[in-house]
């Protein structure tokens, strides 16, 4: 996860979620959220064209957006138990990410002393573009040779693993390769995918939270890139 824009980023997505126990009525959310984000724009998202009945039904759609707030550079997505925020454009890097999550979440001090106890989150999808990740990472995932009788042509790999980690986290990793995603300027391009996700339950203190499961998802990232290419790629911890 690189600190400067002037570096290569590979970050094609960060998001930060934090999912709550208790339930909020979505006008109180939005109302609230409406009032002290002054200069966003907001869109009401598909969910909320479905019968109430439907929508606390289903467990699917517990933390789905029901608004998004977008100014130019931040999303911040609401429902009844939750709030996420990503970044638009390219990554600023960690620090000014944080200053924009912490300058917004006291914002809605009304709303989280209410919601009580949160899970916190952080997601990173890398993108290495006309890359396999596979040959560039510590974790070895090979074929049999002797499958199709000689006839196997490996057309993508998807490695996925799930542990626990230190300050009692949760991580999902997952490693894509072949494949084919929409950049930040808007182009399609092949390549491999890092999908990093780490998750802390029943957080306290949410900046310490942040602080934990981004540190988790930067070893988890930098431990798994052989260094040569780290460097190459120009990815600075």
């Amino acid at each position: 996860m690189n600190k400067n824009t002037t570096d290569k980023t590979s970050i094609l997505e960060a998001v930060v979620q934090f999912k709550f126990e208790n339930k909020l009525e979505i006008e109180d959310v939005f109302f609230t959220v409406k009032t002290v984000l002054e200069n966003f724009s907001y869109t009401k998202e598909q969910v909320m064209e479905l019968p109430l009945a439907i929508r606390e039904s289903d467990p699917k759609l517990k933390y789905v957006p029901y608004y998004k707030f977008t100014s130019d550079t931040l999303t911040i997505n609401v429902s009844p138990f939750m709030l996420s925020f990503s970044i638009n454009g390219f990554y600023p890097g960690w620090d000014r990410f944080k200053k924009m999550i912490t300058e917004n979440f006291v914002k809605f001090e009304n709303l989280t002393s209410q919601w009580g106890k949160s899970t916190v989150s952080i997601r990173y999808i890398d993108f290495f573009q006309n890359t396999n990740i596979f040959n560039n990472i510590s974790i070895n995932v090979d074929n049999p040779h002797d499958l199709c009788d000689g006839f196997f042509k490996e057309e993508r790999k998807n490695y996925v693993t799930e542990f626990s980690c230190k300050y009692n986290t949760k991580v999902r990793l997952q490693i894509v390769n072949n494949v084919t995603v929409k950049t930040e300027i808007d182009t399609q391009q092949n390549g491999s995918v890092i999908d990093t996700d780490v998750h802390i339950l029943d957080a306290l203190d949410y900046e310490e939270a942040l602080e934990q499961v981004h540190e988790v998802a930067k070893e988890t990232f930098f431990n798994i890139l052989n260094d040569d290419f780290a460097n190459d790629q120009n990815l600075k911890q």
